[in-house]
């Protein structure tokens, strides 16, 4: 790393973090945008386009591989972009596996070409952890919840903007050679041109930031500096404050113990356990709303685009509005005490659409507070646990400890994804036991309030 204080120039350095954050802004909406639309058609693509015999199966091992892709690839190149902060190249390799997935996920002549194209594609889920560890390296402590409410809004926008999108491909129809596009198998080819654009924009803006410039070290090592002077004037050392003076030397954790001080220490556990539950919850009820407006409401897809578009706009709304009025550090936290309870709201929500499945101004008016509390509890993972898991890691392992804790986020999803059709038969019992959770979830966090709201540097 260059030493800032001989030859480094702090405002050409802030020049390119600002374009750096613009890659990330539009990194982040195309991965939102190919997280949702291939999920969205990959039943009908199977299905319909295909025809396959076990549909059932290969949506599952296909989802599956995405997914568990993503964690491998997050929790790899994390560790690499921590020891060489090569995070432009990272970039580059992320981008060439979506572009080169959704190739093999268009070509509808086997199933297994779509599993294999969809396991290359997750690769580039890499990239959400590299941009969280790069935004927490390059910005001040207070700036984070700003910066990363932008990023969560910047998902959200492709999350809405890729369903959106598919309705140009409703009534696609023709070959290429002796491929055949149709609405299923489009988004694929689509999504290839969008990253190919973001290839470009990635190779233009995107710096190697914390490579020429750590911030958040540099501010550990001034305050440690200024302790160890304070005390040296007035003699009194302690074993506890010479290691945390201590803290920049160590910066050679294998993996291993990067993951054992994680687990070892109560306040990044429930982190790590949150982000697992809250995403099981979120992908569980994304996948329970189509079978309750249809199977149990019996309403049709036009209503079931509104209920999906609908809370999709109340959460891009709500990180927005934190986005440009971030809360302090308390209010965060007792903000995701009401994030916690909101998963409770939910299946309260079901529970009565399940009881009162005939009343339709009830169910009307039960859709509008579905979509409130759930961009709510979206900004638990987006912002807090985030944030939080991000101020508890030293600065070289900052990647990977973030990819670990998005890795069990999209275990849980993973989770959700293949029991979310089981479950459903068994509405009651669960959403029961999930708000159970829920109340228990909201208990721990008020015990350890203090630790979330003043953070120490646990993982170093």
């Amino acid at each position: 790393m260059t030493n800032p204080k001989e030859t480094f120039d702090f405002k050409e350095w802030q020049r390119k973090r600002k374009y750096t954050f613009i890659g990330f802004f539009c990194q982040a909406v195309c991965l939102g945008m190919e997280y949702s639309l291939t999920f969205i058609t990959l039943w009908l693509y199977l299905d319909d386009v295909m025809k396959v015999k076990n549909t059932k199966f290969f949506y599952s091992i296909i989802s599956a591989a995405y997914l568990l892709s993503q964690v491998v690839s997050s929790v790899v190149f994390g560790r690499v972009v921590d020891k060489y902060r090569n995070v432009s190249m990272m970039f580059f390799i992320g981008n060439m596996l979506v572009i080169v997935g959704n190739i093999l996920y268009t070509l509808p002549f086997t199933p297994w070409l779509l599993f294999v194209g969809r396991l290359i594609s997750g690769g580039g889920g890499c990239l959400r952890a590299i941009m969280t560890s790069e935004v927490v390296r390059s910005y001040p402590p207070e700036e984070l919840t700003k910066k990363f409410s932008v990023m969560g809004t910047a998902f959200a926008l492709g999350f809405i903007f890729g369903p959106a999108i598919n309705f140009v491909f409703l009534k696609m129809d023709f070959w290429i050679y002796k491929v055949h596009l149709v609405y299923a198998n489009a988004p694929g080819m689509y999504l290839s041109c969008v990253f190919v654009i973001m290839q470009i924009i990635a190779t233009m803006l995107i710096k190697d930031l914390s490579k020429e410039y750590d911030l958040k070290e540099s501010l550990v090592e001034a305050e440690n500096e200024g302790l160890l002077l304070q005390k040296n004037s007035e003699n009194e050392f302690t074993s506890s404050e010479f290691e945390m003076s201590e803290i920049t030397n160590k910066k050679n954790l294998t993996a291993w113990q990067v993951l054992c001080k994680i687990f070892k220490h109560v306040d990044t556990f429930l982190i790590v356990f949150f982000s697992f539950m809250l995403m099981y919850c979120i992908v569980l009820f994304d996948l329970w709303q189509p079978l309750v407006v249809i199977r149990l409401l019996q309403w049709g897809v036009l209503e079931l685009n509104i209920v999906v578009f609908g809370f999709g706009i109340a959460s891009v709304a709500v990180l927005l509005l934190l986005s440009l009025c971030p809360l302090s550090d308390r209010r965060m936290v007792y903000l995701s005490w009401i994030c916690t309870l909101s998963i409770a709201a939910i299946c309260a929500i079901f529970l009565v659409m399940k009881l009162y499945r005939h009343n339709n101004e009830l169910n009307i008016v039960l859709w509008v507070f579905y979509g409130i509390i759930f961009s709510i509890m979206v900004v638990m993972e987006e912002i807090f646990l985030i944030g939080t898991m991000a101020r508890m890691t030293h600065s070289t392992v900052q990647a990977f400890t973030e990819s670990i804790r998005l890795g069990f986020s999209r275990m849980g999803a993973l989770t959700a994804l293949l029991t979310a059709a089981v479950t459903f038969d068994y509405l009651e019992y669960v959403t029961l036991v999930v708000m159970v959770m829920s109340v228990l979830g909201f208990l721990l966090l008020v015990w350890r309030r203090k630790s979330f709201i003043y953070p120490k540097v646990m993982v170093k």
